[in-house]
């Protein structure tokens, strides 16, 4: 499902940006470079918007909604912002729906800076009798330090069990006690 995801995420951004791409005459210019573009194409419909600031910082963002090929629905988010500095943080978002009421979703985010970098991403399936199940993976590292987390967190309704690990190491790479 997670497989489907990605493609119905990719089909996604890629409808929204050929939809926008349509509507960015349309667009709203700002006067710091910015702009804003919506877009409609009767069975989705979408934003883009993107600006950078006077110190040199920057942010994107778009999302979408829109129709599947068997009638459910997909939608979609992400976005990128660029301190001054060079520190960098994204994130996305996407979940469809089937008519049967199946579902899935995954989002996550990715942050990378001075001090280390740091992501997670979670998803989550939900079959049509409702059982559902999910997971997220987070991983940290310190620039200073070298020091660095690993942990999975997993659930599924079907077995009621949940789970967690973690694993965290300094900065020779050896397992040190996660506090």
């Amino acid at each position: 499902m997670t497989t489907n995801l990605i493609k119905t995420t990719r089909s996604l951004c890629l409808g929204v940006a050929l939809t926008l791409g349509a509507s960015v005459a349309a667009g709203t210019a700002q006067a710091d470079g910015g702009f804003l573009a919506l877009g409609n194409s009767g069975t989705g419909a979408g934003a883009v918007a993107a600006g950078r600031g006077s110190q040199g910082g920057a942010v994107w963002l778009q999302r979408g909604i829109t129709e599947t090929p068997d009638g459910g629905v997909a939608a979609g988010r992400s976005g990128v912002v660029r301190g001054p500095e060079g520190t960098t943080v994204g994130r996305f978002g996407a979940a469809t729906v089937a008519p049967d009421g199946s579902a899935a979703g995954a989002r996550g985010f990715a942050a990378t800076g001075e001090a280390g970098s740091a992501a997670s991403l979670g998803s989550f399936a939900r079959s049509a009798d409702g059982t559902w199940s999910g997971q997220r993976t987070t991983t940290a590292e310190s620039a200073q330090t070298g020091a660095s987390y690993d942990g999975q967190l997993t659930y599924d309704t079907g077995t009621g069990e949940a789970e967690r690990t973690a694993t965290c190491t300094d900065a020779t790479g050896a397992v040190v006690s996660c506090r």
